[in-house]
């Protein structure tokens, strides 16, 4: 049976693959006593005894599973877009909050070797898990596929899930942007400018994200999307290099600032009813620090033109940041 058209249509290909994998867990003895022999912990033949309940999304984590006298955790990641800092940590430390019994382990199921390993050494480094003595690793796609399409006894079952999850994979890394020439300094200025505000702002969170022409950074986890976009000019053909970014020993990239409200948030009456009244009915708003915000039908935007070295441009772009982001504090909490 070929299984690939589950992998088709608009739902999210890593929340397939999370329920693909979960549903092996489950069903599959000899699925899951490979997984465990991949963890290479000294409990790994005890875990091939135990009776396993399995569930996907729980407390949103990508798969749980729960047995006697354990618990795994397991977050799965196919692009490396969708990585997110602390992520990881996060998860495992709501998972002792309550100090269970259980002994904890906490995989990060990444797209290749070396995807992740922050994640993992995040965990490694917290107090609650030295002290529990947990187990926390990274394993690939790359090894579970290649180990198990070779010795299935449900050959096209499992050929045609993982080669639909090997595709995307493969996707990933042929990047439509890649990061070549003047796009790797932009890139260099836009990490620079997410870690600074990530770091003054957590809980809220900063996510990258890179386009023809644009590098930007935006917020997650508030009724307001933020968003702070380096812009520039490309040639008319792939790989779309950027033109006229370098100016000597200098940079210059166009600074656009902008903010709306979430569409969620649009369908809470009380979040909708305060932005009516913060907006009004003006076609401009001024940010002190930055300036005039005009309505594009979508954003509130600010634009302006950013030149200096490269130290000197990522400060700029961090105090609008800063600006944008205290001028939208009251709206910025979930």
């Amino acid at each position: 049976m070929d299984i690939s058209l589950f992998f088709k249509g608009k739902v999210k290909r890593e929340e397939i693959a999370s329920a693909f994998i979960a549903t092996l867990l489950k069903n599959r003895s000899y699925f899951r006593s490979f997984f465990f022999d991949l963890l290479q912990i000294p409990e790994a033949n005890d875990l091939k005894k135990l009776d396993w309940k399995v569930e996907v999304e729980k407390n949103c984590v990508d798969i749980n599973l729960s047995s006697t006298g354990w618990i795994m955790l397991i977050e799965n990641k196919l692009r490396r877009g969708s990585k997110k800092k602390d992520q990881l940590a996060g998860y495992y430390m709501e998972q002792i909050k309550p100090d269970p019994k259980e002994k904890i382990v906490v995989i990060y199921l990444s797209p290749r070797k070396g995807f992740g390993e922050e994640e993992v050494d995040a965990v490694k480094q917290l107090p609650g898990f030295k002290r529990r003595n947990d187990y926390v690793l990274s394993i690939n796609w790359e090894d579970i596929s290649e180990q198990v399409i070779a010795e299935s006894p449900d050959k096209d079952i499992i050929k045609s899930g993982f080669e639909e999850v090997t595709d995307v994979i493969k996707l990933d890394n042929e990047e439509k942007y890649p990061l070549e020439g003047d796009r790797i300094d932009i890139d260099e200025i836009m990490r620079g400018v997410k870690d600074k505000l990530q770091a003054s702002y957590s809980p809220l969170l900063f996510y990258p994200w890179r386009g023809e022409d644009f590098h930007e950074i935006y917020t997650g986890g508030s009724p307001l999307n933020v968003s702070i976009e380096a812009k520039f000019h490309v040639e008319k053909e792939k790989p779309y290099k950027p033109i006229g970014v370098k100016k000597g020993s200098e940079i210059s990239l166009v600074l656009l600032t902008g903010f709306k409200l979430t569409e969620k948030a649009k369908r809470d009456p009380k979040i909708k009813e305060r932005w009516k009244e913060f907006v009004g009915s003006t076609s401009s708003i001024v940010v002190p620090g930055i300036g005039p915000y005009q309505f594009d039908g979508k954003f509130w935007v600010n634009s302006q033109q950013v030149t200096g070295s490269k130290n000197e441009v990522t400060e700029r772009f961090v105090r609008a940041g800063v600006f944008l982001l205290d001028f939208l504090k009251d709206y910025l909490q979930p």
